[in-house]
């Protein structure tokens, strides 16, 4: 993956808007489809279903509020507050347990390569168009971060934003794609 960043304008030739946009499509439209499901038999079995569907159009009111917001700040962080929203407002109903991050002995520092350090250049060979797939969507996703943010398409600084953003995907960590993002629109 970081390989890929120096060459990202050549890979753009490769991974084409339409193919970004289509990943991020069929990705968005397969979620959507667990999520339904999994609210459906969640709701099948809900205690109280009328609070739960209370706490999901709290989330998905948040969310939507914010993500139509003409404040460029407020659809960054569209996702985060929704969910921290929606978090409070099952909280309200006593359904979310803090118990389990209440103990102090969870805290503990990992220890470093417990395993060793190798490479199986089979395994590279196997997961590279996994890694592909990933870069594709998140290409798909920054473009369209940055057009939502109203800002231009194809000059320098995009490409900044689109390198950054694939270096700090690398090995999935979305937060340093979303750090990069922020970073990006000086906030």
């Amino acid at each position: 993956m970081i390989v890929l960043t120096t060459f990202v304008k050549t890979l753009r030739q490769l991974i084409t808007s339409n193919v970004s946009g289509l990943t991020l499509v069929l990705i968005g439209g397969s979620l959507m489809e667990t999520t339904a499901r999994s609210l459906y038999e969640t709701y099948g079995s809900a205690t109280a279903p009328g609070q739960m569907l209370l706490v999901c159009g709290i989330t998905l009111g948040t969310l939507l509020g914010l993500a139509l917001s003409p404040w460029t700040r407020l659809r960054i962080i569209a996702i985060l507050a929704s969910l921290v929203v929606g978090t409070l407002a099952a909280s309200w109903f006593g359904w979310v347990d803090f118990s389990s991050i209440a103990a102090p002995s969870d805290i503990f520092l990992p220890s470093l390569m417990p395993f060793g350090f190798g490479v199986d250049w089979m395994v590279v060979l196997i997961l590279f168009p996994i890694f592909l797939v990933s870069a594709t969507e998140s290409i798909g996703d920054l473009t369209a971060t940055n057009a939502l943010s109203g800002h231009p398409y194809g000059d320098a600084p995009y490409w900044q934003r689109i390198r950054g953003g694939l270096m700090g995907g690398c090995g999935e960590f979305r937060f340093g794609e979303r750090f990069w993002n922020l970073s990006q629109y000086n906030l």
